[in-house]
């Protein structure tokens, strides 16, 4: 789960929006979304995690999630740290080179850990998530969303 994006209707109308209205909505957010996922802020783009955005409507929420472990680390960001969790493992690493790429494996063992190797930079946020709804709500008639967690998640 990534993000619950909570809905309020123009100030011009009263009472809850119809799920039609609300589905109309969560279309146009979803699609908002991806657009600025697809304006280049992505290093090497496959696409997969456009693609595997989806988005839900309950009462008057929708509900953003992606089933991409990396998902919420590609929207929040990650600060840079040792990856203590690779110890001992032998780890497949994708080197960019020439317009092309290739795999390369190396073992990560205590004595690279003391030399100071396999230290993760980290991950600047991309706030896609944010910065779609914020596309959305400029390109709209007064609709007014908040994004939030869902409960129990930080």
């Amino acid at each position: 789960m990534l993000r619950v994006l909570d809905v309020v209707r123009p100030a011009s109308d009263t009472g809850p929006m119809p799920f039609f209205e609300m589905a109309s909505v969560k279309e146009r957010v979803l699609m908002s979304i991806k657009e600025y996922m697809y304006s280049g802020i992505f290093k090497h783009p496959t696409g997969a995690l456009a693609a595997s955005i989806n988005a839900y409507v309950r009462g008057q929420s929708i509900f953003v999630l992606s089933e991409l472990p990396y998902a919420e680390a590609q929207d929040k960001g990650v600060l840079p740290h040792v990856q203590w969790y690779l110890m001992g493992k032998v780890v497949p690493i994708r080197v960019h080179r020439f317009g092309g790429s290739k795999v390369i494996y190396r073992k990560a063992t205590l004595k690279s850990f003391l030399q100071g190797k396999w230290v993760h930079p980290g991950i600047t946020p991309k706030e896609y998530i944010q910065k779609g709804v914020d596309r959305f709500i400029a390109e709209s008639e007064g609709y007014q969303i908040t994004v939030r967690s869902p409960r129990g998640m930080v």
